[in-house]
């Protein structure tokens, strides 16, 4: 996402940031739930990850929310996306993950 940003490649850091998201939500739901979303519509994690998690994962959830919701301007729409909403939803998802970083158990080097 960060390579695709430096690279103006809005569209592409767009798409990185979808899937950055998914995929931090789905090891959230795993670990704590040990569910997968399977819904073909992505806003539903939003609600799965409340059911899951409780009340105080409602701003990591707000920031899923804004970049899903631009899933399908990245993926489906004619248009391309905007330096503003790559780096909009760029910094959603990098405060998502950031997040999810701090619930998952780190992996131990050896």
């Amino acid at each position: 996402m960060e390579q695709a940003l430096q690279a103006r490649q809005w569209d592409s850091a767009g798409l990185q940031a979808v899937h950055s998201v998914i995929s931090a939500s789905d090891a959230l739901l795993a670990y704590y739930g040990g569910v997968r979303s399977v819904e073909p519509d992505h806003r539903e994690v939003a609600g799965l990850l409340q059911d899951i998690l409780g009340k105080e994962a409602a701003a990591a959830i707000r920031h899923v929310s804004r970049v899903i919701a631009k899933k399908n301007v990245v993926e489906y729409e004619q248009r391309r996306l905007t330096e503003k909403e790559a780096r909009e939803m760029a910094a959603h998802a990098s405060r998502f993950i950031t997040w999810t970083g701090k619930l998952l158990p780190q992996k131990e080097s050896s």
